[in-house]
């Protein structure tokens, strides 16, 4: 089986109208086979400290300094984190800003929430550290 290219043009177009997401699965010889790197694009989790106020709740990203968020509720407070996130990594392709990775060693620390980076932000964020 030939392996198949695209754009980040053409694969945001396809994520955008599917959902299916071409950075994560695409044609190769090897039908499961997934490098380190397509693992860190699909599963790319920053960590949230969360905190309760007087009148709800905010939320801290450990590793991005100023990622922070509230809500009223904490169900909304996870969506919050999300969206904070995503917001505080997306840059324009040719920007030079380069973010700190996720912190592994944080992925046992039950007070901490993990909260997924849109793949597509993910690609971005990795693409700019090998510069």
């Amino acid at each position: 089986m030939g392996e198949t290219y695209m754009d980040r043009d053409e694969a945001w177009k396809v994520y955008q109208e599917t959902g299916w997401d071409p950075f994560y699965y695409f044609t190769r010889p090897e039908e499961n086979e997934v490098s380190d790197e397509e693992k860190k694009i699909k599963c790319m989790m920053y960590h949230f400290k969360t905190h309760k106020g007087n009148k709800g709740f905010w939320a801290e990203c450990c590793e991005l300094e100023g990622c922070v968020t509230q809500a009223a509720t904490i169900e909304e407070l996870y969506l919050n984190c999300k969206e904070a996130l995503n917001l505080y990594l997306d840059e324009p392709n040719d920007t030079k800003i380069v973010f700190p990775l996720p912190d592994d060693s944080l992925d046992n620390d039950n007070n901490l929430i993990k909260i997924e980076v849109e793949p597509e932000i993910a690609l971005a964020v990795l693409l700019r550290t090998t510069e």
